[in-house]
């Protein structure tokens, strides 16, 4: 297991259910991790930070443990988060006043024993219990540290973890660190594709707990790599499906968090599985990309599996279904051999350099007035939009925002063709291009004509006149 940032490190363990992630959320102070009234929900780890007293921790959220190990994602759930707590300075066992002590929680309580690792006991969901209840029905654990919490009224969490650091040897000068840009690369697909089986492999170590069984990963998970000096910070998202599939409440909430994570990320890898056809899914998914803006990559994982011949085919299929202007070509590769993992990081490190890629606005003008001598604009109720003037804005991808004339009346085969121009010319390959148009101001729109003393005298005769005229 990598190790940990160079902060003093504590680890929330206990058994499933106990409020483990909502402690998280409440200590880091966001909302990062996944909270629903469903027991073994979280099974990987999640990393957070947490200030208090000007010392930052490190707090990091763990799978529930569950006495079935016979299950197979519960034993990778157990083995992980004990390989966690033999890496962490201090270990919170968290325990639920509702339920009271159960055998799960004896038998938590004695692995950390034999770990001798250093710990204390929050008992979480005590709001409506008197600490001498507590103290009553947990009397078996007391003889460690104990703090009577509650992580929805946000009851004694800041005077539990600062008394933990002063006993503990945690308040003491900070480590200097400056921030380190990283790109966010966001792995999305369908269920069961082989998106965290591919973030082990280029990771180099066990990161997402790989499984057959689709719908392993709930939660987004991060992990930093640097390569060549980038820094990346890869998410291994939850397996969307289609919507009429979709019947449990924690699948439609893990599908809303990927969803929101495209929009947060620097570029997405749309990951397929090669040993299948392209399904209406995975351009559905495609389409969400186009509309995010964001800059992509599609790899087509377990190529193993398959021949040449089949790679040719889905070659040509992902052509004729996937019609997106200046596509990169499709990165064939098996996460669980090692093929083609080179061939990614070249594409990566290509499609991040693009990303850093400086556009003058005097060649933008150049391009747009290139592309309107080449093909103008079409008539709009007798008249023809002029767009006159462009600029780039990166926030943080690449959008265009032309001024003119009737510009936002131009249809959208138009605002395509404009698009595909600029990324053409731009070599702005595997970039959805946002164009912004908008209206050139009118300086006169809003201002009153006024008349003068002159004109105010001639228009009285004028009115003076027609009324004779009338008589």
């Amino acid at each position: 297991m990598k190790s940990l940032p160079s902060f003093p490190s504590i680890a929330l363990v206990g058994r499933q259910n106990v409020g483990k992630s909502s402690l998280f959320n409440r200590l880091t102070r966001t909302k990062s991790a996944l909270v629903a009234n469903f027991p073994g929900l979280t099974r990987d780890y999640r990393v957070g930070t947490c200030c208090t007293r000007e010392q930052i921790l490190n707090v990091i959220d763990t799978g529930g443990f569950s006495k079935n190990s016979e299950d197979f994602l519960s034993d990778k759930v157990n083995k992980k988060t004990l390989q966690l707590i033999n890496s962490v300075n201090y270990v919170i066992l968290v325990v639920d006043a509702t339920t009271g002590l159960t055998h799960t929680d004896e038998l938590i309580f004695k692995k950390i024993l034999e770990l001798n690792i250093t710990f204390s006991i929050f008992i979480n969901k005590s709001e409506n219990k008197t600490r001498n209840e507590l103290i009553y029905e947990f009397s078996d654990l007391i003889i460690k540290p104990f703090y009577v919490v509650s992580a929805l009224h946000n009851i004694g969490l800041n005077e539990a973890i600062e008394d933990i650091m002063i006993n503990n040897g945690f308040n003491f000068p900070q480590p200097i660190q400056t921030e380190e840009d990283c790109y966010k690369v966001v792995f999305f697909g369908r269920p069961n594709v082989g998106k965290s089986t591919l973030i082990n492999r280029l990771l180099g170590y066990e990161r997402a707990i790989e499984s057959d069984l689709p719908g392993t990963t709930r939660e987004d998970l991060e992990a930093e790599i640097k390569r060549n000096k980038i820094t990346y910070k890869f998410v291994d998202t939850a397996g969307v499906r289609r919507k009429s599939k979709v019947k449990e409440d924690i699948e439609k909430l893990s599908a809303l968090r990927t969803i929101y994570t495209l929009d947060k990320s620097h570029i997405i890898v749309l990951v397929l599985d090669a040993s299948e056809n392209l399904s209406f899914q995975d351009l559905r998914l495609f389409s969400n990309i186009s509309k995010s803006n964001v800059s992509f990559l599609i790899v087509a994982t377990k190529v193993d599996k398959i021949s040449n011949e089949s790679k040719l085919r889905l070659s040509q299929e992902i052509e004729r279904k996937i019609r997106f202007h200046s596509l990169r070509p499709i990165i064939y590769l098996s996460g669980k051999k090692g093929l083609g993992i080179s061939d990614f990081f070249h594409a990566l490190e290509s499609l991040t350099i693009s990303l850093e890629k400086k556009i003058k606005t005097n060649d933008i003008n150049n391009l747009l007035l290139d592309a309107i001598n080449k093909h103008p604009p079409p008539m709009i109720r007798g008249r023809r939009p002029k767009p006159r003037y462009a600029h780039v804005i990166k926030n943080p991808n690449i959008n265009i925002v032309i001024y003119g004339n009737q510009v936002e009346n131009l249809p959208e085969d138009y605002r395509r063709y404009l698009s595909n121009f600029f990324r053409e010319h731009l070599e702005l390959h595997n970039h959805p291009l946002s164009l912004i148009f908008k209206e050139k101001d009118n300086p006169f729109s809003k201002k009153r004509n006024t008349l003068s003393n002159r004109q105010i005298q001639k228009r009285k005769r004028l009115l003076r006149y027609a009324k004779k005229k009338k008589k």
